[in-house]
């Protein structure tokens, strides 16, 4: 899990994809943070990708709110991903 969580550190945005949905399906909660960080960056195709990563890694704690924050993330509309990623990292911290 340690070099995946790394990657999301390189330059190149597919190889930083890759290890998101990666660490998505291994499922381990250290990577939860680290693909936090990875909402900052610019490209919403990487936000959109890091957040699914945690809702699946965090699924039990997100309870009810998968659904809409999954919705949210699916949007074509730059405002409404970032809302959803921002709804989902809300949600992590309380």
């Amino acid at each position: 899990v340690q070099p995946l969580i790394e990657i999301l550190e390189n330059d190149n945005l597919a190889t930083v994809k890759v290890a998101a949905i990666s660490l998505g399906e291994i499922g381990d909660v250290r990577a939860v943070k680290p693909l936090i960080k990875t909402f900052e960056d610019e490209n919403l195709g990487l936000i959109k990708v890091a957040a699914k990563a945690i809702v699946k890694i965090k699924e039990n704690d997100i309870g009810d709110e998968k659904e809409n924050i999954i919705k949210f993330l699916e949007s074509n509309d730059p405002g409404m991903v970032r809302m959803g990623a921002s709804m989902l990292k809300g949600i992590l911290e309380e």
